[in-house]
């Protein structure tokens, strides 16, 4: 089971007019309307052409694409007047692009025909990249620790600030963060069940928001809209009274993560000028498609001279399981890869081995998008072999601070004092804390994970038999296979003993 609570203490989405019908665009228009910053815009602009033939270049002289070049006898140059347009960012449009009177099927103001496309990223690779990069940035280099997160629930939560952010804080938003309103709504869809998409398993995935307002802030109009067409519920709350602002939010998280994260923060936590307190939880239980049928008493071993010892109930099952290795040439770098299965084969758990002991930490910095994409796509050929697996019952929890993990990603504005978010509030406010406090158990039944983030606001396969054998510090994702998203991240370097495996 893992839960995972993020939390987010603080101090307009681009509303451009939307064009039905036929598409004439440039290059330069398509990365602007669909946020491209400008090293992705010349790649992300070519995808977009292979993937619609039916677009092409209408003029050599000018840099017009179209799926009605026929209907063009003429392209002008284009005049200097801007592009109609109602939202606050939108002077990404320098020019409009005009077409001669002689075409009369098509007039130069008439914009309601015309329709830009959206990007051709989809939400599952914006979401991988930003995952592995925070992981990676916030992972403690040390194996005295354990390390839970849940880079999505960070990135999503966040995201939700966008349209009360200044020019400055949404441009490191979009390049860092990624996420659009589409795609946040895509998410949404994706973590919730569907009855079409197959059977009912025996798991449980719940996600949730939440922001509560200070009754001292008045948000603008717009700010507050964006909110609701998000579906993030508001509740007013009076952070000067600190003891009864703790036990709501405690209760919150409580229920939300079904009581296995009980405290988010404490009276003396709560700065009494703060203007938002903005959450999200994810909950997850997963029971096992293949049950450990055997645990023994076992060893456990961190780097050091000599290695340091624990015992642990060590869960054993010998299988056929889908599995491989990152290793990309005759050294010893790399990782070796599992994957267990939950009920149904959609959610899995992909456990990591070092090829070299007690080298987690170096491979885990090596470790990139394309080893992820590699390994799904091996997943997605089931070519299972037989697997020895030693894997420690354990619980661990963490509770971690994301703020310099997101500086060193290239979002800081949002933590300064220039009016980051001009557009939330005449009141000038800052993110003062990200946080995510996360809890996982694995025992012979399966997996509880849960996670709530809090931010405030103030002012290689391998075909013979393999033996994995987790008795030194490794590293688990939990993916949803069929949305390629991964829900959780996490280095085990002191597997603390289960009292009881209780499942919720």
């Amino acid at each position: 089971m893992i839960r995972i609570l993020l939390v987010v203490a603080l101090a307009t989405i681009i509303s451009c007019q939307k064009y039905k019908g036929s598409t004439m665009l440039t290059k330069k228009d398509y990365c602007s309307l669909n946020q491209i910053r400008n090293w992705n815009c010349d790649e992300e602009f070519a995808t977009f052409l292979d993937a619609n033939p039916h677009i092409q270049r209408c003029s050599t002289q000018f840099p017009i694409y179209s799926d009605r070049c026929s209907s063009f006898p003429t392209i002008a140059q284009p005049s200097r007047q801007p592009a109609p347009c109602n939202g606050n960012n939108c002077n990404h449009f320098e020019t409009k692009l005009s077409v001669a009177a002689s075409s009369p099927s098509v007039q130069s103001t008439d914009n309601d025909n015309l329709e830009v496309p959206q990007s051709s990223v989809r939400y599952d690779k914006k979401v991988m990249d930003f995952s592995l990069k925070l992981f990676q940035k916030a992972f403690p280099s040390d194996d005295t620790s354990n390390y839970i997160i849940s880079p999505l629930m960070v990135q999503s939560l966040l995201s939700y600030l966008f349209d009360g952010a200044s020019n400055a804080t949404r441009l490191e938003m979009e390049s860092v963060l990624q996420l659009n309103m589409n795609d946040l709504h895509d998410i949404e869809r994706a973590l919730t069940p569907h009855a079409e998409e197959g059977p009912i398993t025996k798991n449980k995935l719940d996600t949730a928001s939440q922001i509560f307002k200070s009754t001292t802030i008045e948000l603008l109009p717009a700010f507050r809209e964006s909110l609701k067409r998000n579906h993030v519920p508001l509740a007013e709350m009076d952070f000067t009274n600190p003891s009864l602002a703790a036990e709501t939010i405690n209760n919150w998280a409580r229920e939300k993560t079904r009581q296995r994260i009980l405290e988010v923060v404490d009276e003396k936590s709560i700065d009494p000028q703060t203007k938002l307190f903005l959450m999200n939880a994810l909950y997850f239980n997963g029971t096992w498609m293949n049950k450990f049928p055997k645990t023994e008493r076992g060893s456990f071993y961190v780097s050091g001279q000599p290695p340091q010892r624990s015992s642990v109930n060590m869960m054993f099952l010998t299988k056929e399981l889908r599995n491989g290795n990152t290793r990309t040439d005759e050294s010893a770098n790399g990782m070796t890869w599992i994957e267990l299965p939950y009920d149904g084969d959609r959610m899995s758990m992909i456990l990591f081995l070092p090829n070299e002991r007690f080298q987690l930490d170096q491979e885990l910095r090596r470790f990139g998008v394309q080893d992820m994409h590699n390994i799904l796509a091996e997943i997605d050929q089931d070519e299972p072999s037989k697997v020895k697996l030693q894997l420690p019952e354990f619980k661990a929890e963490s509770t971690v601070s994301l703020v310099q993990p997101l500086k060193q990603l290239g979002i800081a504005s949002m933590f300064g004092d220039s009016k980051p978010f001009d557009q939330l509030s005449t009141d000038n406010v800052k993110v003062s804390d990200v946080k995510q406090k996360s809890f996982l158990t694995v025992n012979p039944h399966g997996t509880v994970a849960a996670s709530v983030t809090t931010a405030t606001v103030i002012p290689l396969s391998i075909t013979h038999t393999l033996e994995f054998k987790a008795d030194q510090p490794f590293a688990l994702i939990i993916m949803d296979k069929q949305k390629k998203l991964p829900l959780f991240f996490a280095k085990i370097s002191q597997p603390l003993k289960l009292k009881q495996a209780k499942r919720t």
